[in-house]
């Protein structure tokens, strides 16, 4: 295993935010789209006319392995009228209040890099000017906001983010900017990109602290739902090659 350094390097994009060029980054959390699953959809603040509105999505992840943090790419409309988004990560304590804060930018649409994906879909990609790190074992909120310029919320398109394979829980702006409150969807699309830590056992891919069939079985379960928990090379893809390194770690002993 060979320690990689962040992607540091980044340029003033137009607009709010910044973009850069992501070579080696690697998804240190993944939750790929759910065609099946309905949208997530949040309130817009009310009124005549608003010259600027926003739509709230809260996701809470915990991620396995700690990394440097380096861009976010989420998956939603390609809404005409969002002119930028607010993008937060901060730890999330047990009532879903906020803790410490580790990002806060405003990537202008420019900055991120819109993508046209099947379904009519958009993927964006927001990365960060300076990498932050993120700990295992430690849960976080992901905040997207989506800056709108629209009239009021009946006669202005809605800007809705596509759901994926997160916990069954997200919070939405139900309310029109009063709360936050809990839906039923598997959870928001969006990955992580980074650096992932070397794991200090890489066979061990259940960490529970013991090598056994067990983590052959969990390395079959990530291969099979592309999870980067396989991606034991850290090449930052799950394939063959990821179970000939998972052999010769779990050989190896930890």
């Amino acid at each position: 295993m060979h320690a990689k350094t962040p992607i540091r390097a980044a340029l003033l994009a137009a607009g709010l935010s910044t973009t850069a060029t992501l070579v080696e980054a690697q998804a240190l959390l993944d939750q790929p789209v759910v065609p099946s699953e309905p949208a997530v959809e949040s309130a817009q603040l009310t009124g005549t006319f608003v010259p600027s509105t926003n739509q709230v999505v809260l996701d809470d992840v915990i991620l396995d392995r700690g990394g440097m943090l380096e861009a976010i790419r989420f998956t939603g409309d390609g809404v005409s009228n969002v002119y930028a988004f607010r993008i937060g990560v901060f730890e999330l304590l047990p009532d879903d209040t906020r803790g410490g804060s580790v990002a806060d930018f405003w990537p202008s649409i420019a900055a991120t890099q819109p993508e046209p994906i099947v379904g009519g879909l958009t993927r964006y990609t927001a990365t960060l000017l300076d990498p932050v790190r993120l700990e295992a074992d430690t849960r976080y909120g992901v905040e997207i906001r989506a800056c709108l310029i629209a009239p009021d919320r009946l006669g202005a398109p809605r800007w809705r983010w596509a759901a994926g394979q997160g916990d069954g829980t997200v919070l939405v702006d139900a309310l029109d900017g009063s709360a936050l409150g809990r839906v039923g969807v598997p959870g928001m699309a969006f990955t992580l990109l980074g650096m992932p830590d070397a794991s200090d056992c890489p066979a061990d891919v259940n960490r529970d602290g013991e090598l056994n069939a067990s983590d052959f079985f969990a390395w079959v379960t990530a291969y099979t739902n592309n999870d980067p928990a396989g991606d034991v090379n850290l090449d930052g893809k799950v394939n063959s090659s990821d179970f000939f390194a998972w052999l010769t770690a779990f050989t190896e002993g930890c």
